[in-house]
Formats: structure tokens, sequence, C-alpha cells
């Protein structure tokens, strides 16, 4: 099957941390417990084109139970999803549009000059 997707977000957010100097020259930032909130979109195709044969309802059932499985393990997008099944054309979309929330941290190390 050959796949596409593409994402958009925006998201807010705040962060807290702390930086360390050592040695009067090197900087370590460490940035933690950073909630975020993103309003996003997501538009996922999924083409086989391994056959010209449109689908059949037991194909196209499969290939929507597949998608929904997968989806179903993420709890914040399972129930937002809009999933279509094109038989003739033997593609799968699935579109979501919606806020995500998210937690950032991270480590960054510098040279103080």
């Amino acid at each position: 099957m050959d796949f596409t997707n593409a994402y958009n977000g925006i998201g807010v957010g705040v962060q807290l941390g702390s930086q360390f100097i050592i040695a009067k020259r090197f900087v370590i930032d460490l940035f933690f417990l950073g909630p975020q909130l993103t309003s996003s979109t997501n538009n996922f195709r999924a083409i086989d084109y391994n056959d010209s044969a449109a689908w059949d309802a037991i194909q196209a059932d499969e290939a929507e139970s597949d998608i929904r499985k997968f989806l179903n393990q993420f709890p914040f997008i399972k129930n937002k999803v809009n999933v279509h099944v094109d038989k003739p054309n033997r593609a799968v979309t699935a579109d979501f549009k919606g806020a995500l929330v998210g937690v950032r941290f991270g480590v960054s190390i510098g040279i103080a000059l």
C-alpha cells in the first residue's frame, strides 16, 4: 500500500526548568514539566495498488477494521477520527481535527563565552 500523511498543528504551553553553570564555561539547561495544548489536523490516506479490481465488502471491512484497530491504541483520538473506505479506488482515509495535549521536556548543553 502507498501511504501519505499530512499533519499540521499549532500549540501553546508552559515550561519549568533549571540552568546549571559548570566551571564558569559550560551550561546545562534542564526543562521539564511542560504541558501543552495543540490544535491539530491530520489527513492520512492509504491506497492499495496491488490489483485494479475494486474491493469487495469483506476487503473493505478488513481495511477499515485494521485502521480502527491501530487508532484505538491512542485513547485521546480514537473516537475523533473520521475513517472512510473508498472501495472502487481501493483506498482508506482517516481524518482528524481537534485538540491534543502533550508534555515537553529536554536537556540542552552549551558553552558560555
